[in-house]
């Protein structure tokens, strides 16, 4: 069984409660199917997942230069197990509304869960990427609480016409589309940083105030730079996407 020592990279991603063994998939593990239920005291079997550039890196600066040894010498995070680490919404144009506009459709969402067999929460890192229009400060009665650019915490009294985009978290609601608005789409990708409760569903919520929004007429497009978290839409996409993917975490106990 493999030890547990330090190694130069931290490994934050785990696909599934159990994982697999072959391939070179972008997501394989270093060692044998185990279940993450199971941990060993001294021991920690077939937690440690990447893609091929992190299983390399982690085998470099080990004592083993080659995969399936008995004894790789990593950093073992905790487990968990998220359901939902790549969300998406779309909102597609369902048809010419006239000028820069078009149809679409009510909402669209896509929810998941944090689990682990530990108790607490994790602090949560998305990246957060698409081709948005934003809703505008001034539109908002009570603009709730800043968090950073793009995001705004429990805002409420909506009165415009823009679609508003949501990160549902127990009663919290993130406004994660905030920003000035000048009539065109914006390309966004930033980092959104949030609490998530052992156990605590989430969801990434777009809807549609008046089945009315922005078309991409300007043929945007989203950074698409990461093999293990690639853009799941077809670019340039026809109307507006946001995509939310797993980018770190930090167990709080």
């Amino acid at each position: 069984m493999p030890s547990i020592a330090t190694a130069s990279t931290s490994v934050s991603y785990y696909p599934n409660e159990y994982s697999s063994p072959y391939g070179n998939d972008q997501i394989v593990p270093l060692y044998s199917s185990v279940p993450l239920k199971s941990p060993v005291a001294g021991c920690l079997p077939c937690v440690v997942c990447g893609n091929s550039i992190v299983r390399q890196e982690i085998i470099a600066n080990s004592s083993q230069k080659k995969l399936g040894s008995t004894d790789v010498k990593i950093t073992v995070n905790l487990p968990f197990y998220f359901s939902g680490n790549n969300l998406l919404f779309q909102l597609p144009c369902t048809g010419n509304y006239g000028g820069n506009l078009c149809y679409t459709n009510g909402q669209n969402s896509s929810s998941g869960f944090l689990k682990s067999n530990l108790t607490g929460s994790f602090s949560v890192t998305f990246r957060v990427r698409g081709v948005i229009e934003t809703t505008p400060p001034s539109a908002w009665s009570n603009p709730g609480t800043t968090i950073q650019a793009y995001v705004q915490k429990n805002p409420s009294g909506y009165s415009s016409g823009n679609n508003v985009y949501s990160f549902m978290l127990g009663s919290d609601t993130y406004v994660i589309n905030w920003g000035i608005w000048d009539g065109n789409l914006s390309v966004v990708d930033y980092l959104f940083t949030v609490t998530i409760p052992v156990g605590q569903a989430y969801k990434l919520l777009a809807k549609s105030i008046d089945y009315i929004q922005t078309s991409n007429f300007a043929l945007l497009e989203a950074t698409d730079d990461d093999e293990n978290h690639p853009i799941l839409v077809q670019q340039p996409y026809n109307g507006q996407f946001m995509q939310m993917d797993l980018h770190s975490y930090i167990y709080n106990g």
